[in-house]
């Protein structure tokens, strides 16, 4: 009878054993970053640089004579035609773009003792460029000598002299 039992509870093992291992596993992608489209091809971002150049030629028409509208306004197109449809490095080229502004309009925090984020441990570009200013250089005051201080100068000098290529 036990048998019997350890028997049933080995084959109900290897059971659960055997269907645990067939389980199918699917990959999952990661970092997907699919926006909405809003019209055709284009999703929101896309179409608002679309319009901003739209309303910008507009205004080339408005302000300018026709020849020069038309040269700038091809202009204009083709840099926002590169900004909506243009990849760089696998990213869009208006977050590329947008990146690139952020950088250089953004004061430089440089960081110390990540663990102790405080106020004190932020230093911002600006204010080292403002503690880091040139120091002045002193100002030595010109010394007049008479004849008489120039020659005994010279003489000592020249004293110093033979007594280095006597030693040496």
């Amino acid at each position: 009878m036990l048998c019997s039992v350890l028997k049933l509870i080995r084959d109900r093992c290897q059971l659960l054993i055997v269907s645990s291992s067939f389980t199918m596993q699917f990959e999952l992608p990661r970092y997907i970053e699919e926006e909405a489209r809003i019209l055709g091809p284009l999703n929101i971002k896309q179409f608002f640089i679309l319009f901003a150049g739209i309303m910008a030629c507009a205004l080339f028409f408005f302000f300018f004579r026709t020849w020069l509208a038309v040269i700038l306004s091809a202009i204009l197109m083709l840099s926002v035609a590169f900004l909506m449809f243009a990849k760089i490095q696998g990213k869009q080229a208006y977050t590329v773009a947008l990146a690139a502004v952020k950088y250089f309009w953004q004061p430089k925090a440089f960081v110390w003792k990540k663990d102790e984020l405080t106020s004190e441990n932020i230093y911002y570009e600006s204010t080292r460029k403002e503690n880091q200013k040139q120091p002045e250089p002193e100002k030595k005051e010109a010394k007049i000598l008479s004849l008489e201080e120039i020659r005994e100068l010279a003489k000592k000098l020249d004293k110093e002299e033979e007594n280095d290529l006597e030693s040496g």
